[in-house]
């Protein structure tokens, strides 16, 4: 054997190692993702997610462009969800139809909700909403929403922190 076909084999022979490693690291790499995806699909509830924010209307609470994981699996008062918009918006603007919404739940089914210019009541309470700014309490009122109304069973009254 020559001393150039020598170098060529060693050479050769050290680019295995390499390549080897890296395939194993790949490999590994990609078993690793499989396993946490399949124990996401598995183990995360169902109606449970992650969502991009997009706006401001969740503000502080939550900003423009940051990704939050909703849990759609027990509903309690002041947690926030993913909804789409109500009906009486989607007639307005039938694009709205398949946009889904980030907001707070402030009433439950069952609930009797009263928009006023001092804030929104829920069941006759005035709702204390720490996470909302005191400028931002000066703007209840919804526009074309009724001012009062008990909510159904499958119904839930949702709103922006903003």
């Amino acid at each position: 054997m020559t001393k150039v076909e020598s170098e060529n084999l060693s050479r050769e022979t050290r680019d295995i190692p390499v390549l080897a490693s890296i395939s194993i690291f790949i490999v590994s790499l990609l078993c690793i993702v499989g396993v946490i995806w399949l124990a996401f699909f598995l183990f995360i509830p169902k109606g449970s997610w992650f969502n991009l924010v997009d706006g401001s209307s969740m503000e502080p609470t939550l900003q423009d462009k940051q990704v939050v994981f909703t849990d759609m699996t027990d509903v309690t008062r002041g947690d926030i969800i993913t909804s789409h918009f109500p009906e009486w918006l989607v007639e307005k603007d039938p694009s709205r139809a398949e946009v889904l919404v980030i907001k707070r739940v402030i009433g439950l089914p069952g609930d009797t909700i009263r928009v006023a210019e001092e804030g929104i009541y829920v069941n006759d309470q005035l709702l204390e909403e720490a996470y909302v700014s005191e400028e931002n309490k000066k703007h209840t009122v919804v526009e074309n929403a009724p001012r009062k109304f008990t909510l159904a069973e499958d119904e839930y009254f949702i709103v922006g922190d903003n």
